[in-house]
């Protein structure tokens, strides 16, 4: 069976799609077998109840002392342990964030929404008129009363540095109820360079490809003698410490991550890391100490592997 040469070209764009495709799946397993994740489906562990008692953080302390155990040579493996400690113990220790919908309404004017129903449903005209029009005024004073809260929440963050009140104050405002009401939402058009509007997708489109195109290509730059030559001159600083990480340079390091930051790619807040301060600054150290070892044997290996040519290339020469 002969197969045309056209079927068996696959394109550029096909090729990177197909080589992320296998990395994400490949990811997933790797994450499903040797890591714990911090969500849940739609839910994620309330690491702000640490700080509102003792007794849940020391519950968490105590979980997270008692699960680690001695750890390997092997940096990867190590640290997927250390992961999958604080992870596990966070999952068994700390409660889930319960999302409520319409949160922006009170309990009395869903009562009343409720009462709207069941009027509608009897066929009661009268009833359903009047449970509507209180629902209305009811709801108009939840949602005033409810960004009056969210900016009250954001101002308090803001004052104690903590990020993740202001962001969640964005994120519900992004999905409040004038902003999904809103009939002009996506009708706001775009401006192009010279001020003028784009009143088609067409138009939108390319306006937003010449701008990619404007901010993400530049001329190269060009050879700057002044740099070259500090960069040759340049010799390191003694001040400067590259010895291996102490327990009090790690210890520093954990309290000065900023709380309500989001989680990185290894799941883990800053929260998770801040009240276990004792059996993560060890097993961190633990970890730079084996980075260190391992850091040494590969410079020594690249010394030796430099040694060894230098004499192949001395040997040719005397042949």
């Amino acid at each position: 069976m002969t197969v045309p040469y056209s079927s068996l070209v696959c394109s550029e764009a096909q090729k990177h799609l197909l080589i992320v495709t296998i990395v994400s799946s490949l990811q997933r397993c790797i994450n499903s077998i040797l890591c714990v994740p911090l969500k849940y489906g739609s839910q994620s562990l309330d690491v702000e109840t640490l700080a509102e008692g003792d007794e849940l953080a020391d519950k968490y302390n105590i979980t997270v002392t008692n699960s680690f155990q001695a750890l390997g040579e092997d940096v990867e493996s190590s640290w997927l342990a250390i992961r999958n400690v604080i992870l596990q113990s966070a999952r068994n220790t700390l409660p889930v964030v319960q999302k409520a919908k319409r949160s922006w309404l009170t309990a009395d004017t869903v009562s009343i929404l409720d009462e709207k129903h069941e009027a509608r449903l009897r066929g009661s005209t009268d009833d359903w008129r009047k449970y509507k029009g209180i629902f209305k005024a009811w709801a108009k004073q939840d949602v005033e009363n409810y960004y009056s809260r969210l900016a009250d929440e954001a101002e308090e963050g803001v004052k104690r540095h903590n990020l993740r009140s202001v962001f969640r104050a964005v994120r519900k405002i992004a999905s409040s109820p004038s902003h999904h009401h809103s009939s002009n939402r996506g009708d706001v058009p775009m401006l192009r360079s010279d001020d003028q509007s784009c009143r088609s997708t067409e138009k939108t489109l390319e306006c937003w490809r010449s701008h990619y195109q404007n901010a993400l290509n530049h001329p190269p730059a060009t050879q700057c003698q002044s740099l070259d030559s500090d960069a040759v001159r340049a010799v390191s600083d003694p001040a400067i410490s590259d010895d291996a990480s102490t327990l009090g340079e790690i210890r520093r390091a954990i309290r000065k991550l900023r709380n309500g930051r989001a989680a990185g790619s290894d799941g883990i807040q800053p929260e998770l890391l801040k009240y276990v301060e004792e059996p993560v600054t060890a097993s961190f150290h633990s970890l730079c100490a084996c980075m260190e070892v391992r850091s040494k044997s590969c410079r020594v290996a690249r010394r030796n592997h430099c040694l060894t040519v230098q004499r192949q290339r001395a040997a040719q020469q005397l042949r």
